[in-house]
């Protein structure tokens, strides 16, 4: 079962999101790309064209979700001319269940991350431009 599959299993907030975002598949979004990386598999995946993770968009916030070297990664933030005027966060779920969850709380209500109660280990966060938070150790939403 892939990921997009794992994330409509929860139905209520996937279906919440698809009324206000597009989906599509996405094999590597750059931000998700950090070590540990098995480069041999990513590339065998992008040639073959499977495995797939999602990037949900709306007009002003994305979330991209893909699985590398067994993390559930993801990314939201600002999209198109709001990429700059939006928060963001580079991290890891545990779940789908708390990838979807998540997705539904950062683009159908808009919630500012820092009041999205789903746990999530935190890369990177930026939530005021100017402000940024601490990495690698940061849970949130425990």
């Amino acid at each position: 079962m892939g990921l997009r599959e794992r994330l409509a299993e929860h139905r209520q907030p996937f279906e919440a999101v698809l009324a206000v975002a597009t989906c599509r598949p996405s094999l590597g979004f750059g931000d998700l790309l950090w070590t540990p990386l098995d480069c041999d598999a990513f590339l065998r995946r992008l040639i073959d064209g499977r495995d797939p993770g999602v990037i949900f968009e709306t007009a002003s916030r994305v979330v991209a979700i893909e699985e590398h070297s067994g993390e559930l990664r993801f990314y939201a933030g600002g999209w198109g001319a709001e990429v700059y005027d939006q928060p963001h966060e580079l991290g890891i779920f545990r779940s789908a269940e708390d990838a979807i969850r998540y997705t539904e709380a950062f683009l159908v209500r808009q919630l500012h991350p820092e009041r999205i109660a789903v746990w999530r280990g935190l890369l990177s966060a930026t939530y005021d431009w100017g402000r940024a938070e601490p990495s690698a150790a940061t849970e949130l939403g425990r």
